[in-house]
């Protein structure tokens, strides 16, 4: 049977198509609150945003996390299966569970999941806080080398161990000394670089999508927008786009006018209304 032929510009539509969906799932990511109901709500929305095989294991360890974090000096109900879960934080008595509760508490307090250190990872980007690209380093897969300048806070909190990638070249990978022994930092399955033997340039196969649409995304650099009305992460349409959407447009603009009346407006239009009376009455005399 012939294939049918997709014309180039149809191919080309689809594509920017693809990669604006990327941008906004992207988007999405770095707007996603705190919570879990936040966290079920963008996995909803987008459910292939992470790798099959960590898909479930990261929303998990998230909320694994956020009942740690959230739990009280009263034991609860299923307390002995924490213990098993975590011995290391919970013993196998419930004498001791409001000190061990408030120490588990403290731990999981200056972490994060790897969902939500991802997620801030990707803000500093996106708002330009990354001076030294060490951010950007570390979500695209060169992990040792960010870490190696230093300049942001490492700290992720796990619950169970990150599943191997099902790629079979990340063991190749894994086994030489300049990966650290095989020690693997990050959680997504690691790149590699991938030579075109016709034209013999070198090009770069990421570890997943994710990585793949941030490094889109800095192509297009300027797509990449903070809000200054409702500080929320978008993507523009425009350069000279500064604003989400039209109703936070509205609402600078109308700040901006309230700020200019009490700073300069309100002096002036006293000072006519003044000159206006003082003219009223001359007329008068």
């Amino acid at each position: 049977m012939a294939q049918r032929s997709i014309p180039i510009k149809t191919s080309n539509r689809k594509a920017r198509e693809e990669r604006l969906l990327q941008f906004e799932a992207l988007a999405a990511f770095a707007n996603m609150g705190d919570s879990p109901q936040d966290w079920l709500n963008f996995r909803r929305d987008n459910p292939r945003f992470f790798p099959d095989y960590l898909t479930e294991w990261i929303y998990r360890t998230a909320n694994d996390w956020w009942r740690i974090l959230h739990l009280s000096e009263t034991p609860p109900d299923d307390w002995m299966e924490l213990h098993r879960k975590w011995p290391d934080l919970f013993s196998d008595t419930i004498d001791d569970w409001a000190p061990r509760a408030a120490a588990a508490r403290e731990a999981a307090a200056i972490a994060k999941p790897p969902l939500l250190f991802y997620r801030d990872l990707l803000r500093g980007v996106w708002r330009n806080d990354d001076a030294d690209g060490s951010r950007l380093l570390f979500l695209l897969g060169f992990e040792l080398e960010s870490l190696r300048k230093g300049e942001f806070g490492f700290s992720v909190w796990k619950s169970e161990p990150t599943p191997k990638s099902p790629n079979s070249w990340r063991v190749i990978n894994e086994m030489g000394d300049e990966n650290s022994g095989g020690i693997k930092i990050s959680d997504f399955p690691k790149g590699r670089p991938v030579i075109d033997r016709v034209a013999g340039a070198i090009t770069w196969e990421f570890g997943c999508s994710f990585q793949r649409a941030i490094y889109d995304l800095m192509q297009d650099r300027w797509r990449a927008m903070v809000c200054p009305q409702c500080h929320k992460y978008f993507i523009a349409d425009k350069t000279a786009q500064k604003f989400c959407s039209t109703k936070c447009t509205a609402e600078a603009k109308q700040k901006k006018s309230l700020e200019y009346y009490y700073r300069k407006g309100r002096a002036q239009r006293s000072k006519a209304k003044t000159k206006r009376t003082l003219s009223e009455r001359r007329k008068k005399q």
